[in-house]
């Protein structure tokens, strides 16, 4: 197959949604690398006075154990990642309560549009008798952005006076104690007394 066709086929397909193929040289980076390794190699060179001459790979017996080898890893054992979401949050202190409300909401508001595409693309391959197994990378994106709205959700003001117990008041960020932030990510309030004795400020 060559590179013209296999962005197609990932197009298609909506592999975009799991995997960045947005960059045309990242594909052709990714062949040169995998061809240096013995992991594939050219099968044949097609040309025609329509189209630019095409290089055409397949897959070698040492690519194809690399390929499934790496499958059966990556499925048995959680990668350990470092997505950007959680480290950013972690500094949601420096903003002011309503600056990072805002943009709290504007996150809400892509994670709903995500969902919405990601659903569509289930649902449109489901009445086409898609096979479940062909849509497992979009369950899977269904089912973590849906969880990743929920939990921004339930930083909205709305759903901290359903649960106080979130300690809005924690909220007023740039004099915080490192001590309190702390207990915000524990979602124990400041000055709770059921968890124990409110803390003391320096």
């Amino acid at each position: 197959m060559h590179a013209y066709r296999m962005r197609q086929l990932m197009r298609e397909r909506g592999i975009g949604i799991v995997v960045n193929i947005r960059n045309r040289s990242g594909l052709h980076s990714a062949i040169e690398r995998l061809t240096r390794d013995h992991l594939i190699l050219v099968h044949s060179v097609e040309r025609d006075t329509r189209h630019p001459e095409r290089t055409v790979h397949e897959l070698t017996p040492q690519g194809r154990e690399t390929l499934l080898s790496g499958i059966r890893d990556n499925i048995a054992a959680p990668a350990q990642e470092f997505p950007l979401f959680p480290a950013v949050v972690s500094f949601r202190h420096l903003l002011s309560p309503q600056d990072a409300r805002t943009h709290l909401e504007l996150r809400a508001t892509a994670l709903h549009q995500r969902l919405t595409e990601t659903e569509a693309v289930l649902t449109a391959s489901r009445e086409h008798g898609v096979p479940r197994l062909h849509l497992l990378e979009h369950e899977y994106l269904e089912s973590t952005t849906a969880a990743e709205l929920a939990w921004v959700r339930t930083l909205s003001p709305r759903h901290q006076r359903r649960h106080p117990d979130l300690g809005a008041v924690c909220l007023k960020p740039r004099t915080a104690h490192p001590n309190v932030r702390c207990l915000r990510a524990l979602r124990i309030p400041c000055g709770s007394r059921s968890g124990g004795p409110a803390m003391r400020r320096p």
